[in-house]
């Protein structure tokens, strides 16, 4: 093994005026009868104004966990620790989202940051037309209801359905890709600054997920939103996000510009990753797998919590848990080698961007 080079502490963009989110040290718990289950460790991250920050990993590796904490949603009995500040785009004082009282909260996560849950195909009220949940939701904050349905055509339009159709249409006479389509467009009803998406295509087949991709980065450009989208496939997200955050075992393991990420990524982790991305065009026998599983929430090794499944794993690895640390500009990885991460992992197939 190659001796440890020195790098120094990734730093996020830290200014008000560029970041819309910043969340420093959040942590996830559920207390459960075997100990504390914590899905979400001690992650520091900013979502900066006018990106589309992807964040990938494998299933139940807290992608979900750090969406909630940006709206402070976790269901209880999960506790939430840390800040997540949300800078007002108009100015004024940052507001400490995780200290906001129930009803500060309930308005912040529609005017402020708005989230598409995964599983949202079936969020719907079945008793309920389209139209009618856009009015639920603008009397329920207290919004001019005729100015608002005006806005909500507008949305349906922007989102390339037929307002007339789909207002009065029940969700089970919907198919998956319009119901998709209405929940975005309801998602904007308040006009809010950052939309957050768990699994945004995760039901759909693939020309839908594609058309799903390209529609939000059509409503970015239109009503200048942030976009955070939390995804399995980094190959889909690759294609819209301006920076990829990857997460493992509930941290962050690399973060970077979404073109560092794909086409030279630092970590060991995300360089498996990459390789384990079906490709069609591939012999069975060049179709890979990460090795070994992810650790139990109760359970999380001691270290860098991939060396159990890392090729470049040492006793160092074993006994520190590293930082993110400085690969390049804006660029970084937590991970001692990741010199010879690219030596040891090469790239089997290249993701376009």
């Amino acid at each position: 093994m190659a001796t440890q080079h020195t790098k120094r502490k990734t730093r996020d963009e830290p200014s008000a005026e560029h970041n819309v989110l910043e969340i420093t040290n959040a942590s996830v718990a559920f207390a459960m009868e075997r100990g504390d289950a914590r899905v979400l460790d001690d992650v520091s991250i900013n979502v900066r104004r006018g990106e589309v920050l992807g964040v990938v990993g494998e299933s139940g590796s807290g992608k979900s966990m750090l969406a909630d904490s940006m709206l402070d949603a976790i269901d209880s009995p999960g506790t939430l620790t840390g800040d997540v500040v949300f800078n007002p785009p108009e100015g004024g004082e940052p507001i400490k989202v995780n200290e906001l009282s129930k009803e500060e909260l309930r308005r912040f996560r529609w005017e402020r940051v708005s989230m598409v849950v995964q599983g949202a195909l079936d969020s719907f009220n079945p008793t309920l037309s389209i139209g009618d949940h856009f009015v639920e939701t603008l009397r329920a904050h207290d919004y001019d209801i005729q100015e608002g349905m005006e806005r909500a055509r507008q949305l349906i339009s922007d989102v390339h359905l037929e307002p007339d159709r789909v207002l009065d249409a029940y969700p089970h006479e919907l198919s998956g890709g319009m119901k998709q389509r209405a929940l975005i467009a309801l998602s904007l009803i308040l006009d809010p600054d950052v939309l957050v998406m768990d699994e945004p295509t995760a039901a759909l087949d693939l020309l839908m997920q594609q058309s799903i991709l390209k529609l939000l980065s059509e409503l970015k450009a239109e009503y200048d939103l942030t976009i955070v989208i939390v995804t399995h496939d980094l190959s889909h997200v690759a294609r819209i996000s301006d920076r990829l955050a990857v997460m493992y075992a509930f941290e962050l393991l690399e973060l970077g510009p979404v073109q560092d990420i794909v086409m030279d990524p630092a970590h060991p982790y995300t360089r498996e990753l990459l390789n384990s991305i079906p490709d069609i065009d591939a012999d069975l026998d060049e179709m890979a797998s990460i090795e070994g599983t992810s650790p139990d929430p109760l359970n999380v090794p001691k270290g860098c919590s991939y060396h159990t499944r890392c090729p470049l794993a040492d006793e160092q690895c074993r006994a520190t848990n590293p930082d993110l640390m400085e690969v390049s500009d804006d660029h970084g990885a937590a991970c001692f080698y990741t010199d010879e991460a690219r030596e040891t992992i090469p790239l089997k197939k290249e993701v376009s961007k």
